[in-house]
């Protein structure tokens, strides 16, 4: 492995560099907060394009007959929706009078 040598004229113009960035930011600040808004907008453009357009693109994966339909139970099914479905169609509907209108029905 190499020894990495850093020099002391470095060292400085990274402490001026450091010294001089929130100087740079109060100077710049609607510049530097419109700069951080765009940049949140492209990360979250970047993970709402990832999880919901790519999600919606993946094509479903066909699931082979593992579960076959039981002859026996889908006409018990059938057979009670008929009758539900009977019974509905049979019920004598009542007409109730309005009770908000403030007429008195003897």
């Amino acid at each position: 492995m190499k020894k990495v040598e850093i020099k002391k004229s470095e060292i400085n113009k990274i402490k001026k560099f450091i010294k001089k960035t929130p100087l740079f930011v109060a100077r710049n600040v609607v510049q530097v907060s419109m700069g951080l808004l765009l940049l949140a907008f492209i990360i979250g453009a970047v993970f709402f394009y990832k999880c919901n357009i790519l999600s919606v693109k993946r094509e479903v994966e066909t699931l082979d007959n593992s579960c076959p339909l039981n002859e026996s139970n889908y006409n018990k099914v059938l057979e009670v929706w008929n009758r539900n479905d009977q019974k509905f169609n049979e019920a004598s509907f009542k007409y109730h009078d309005n009770i908000f209108s403030g007429e008195i029905i003897d």
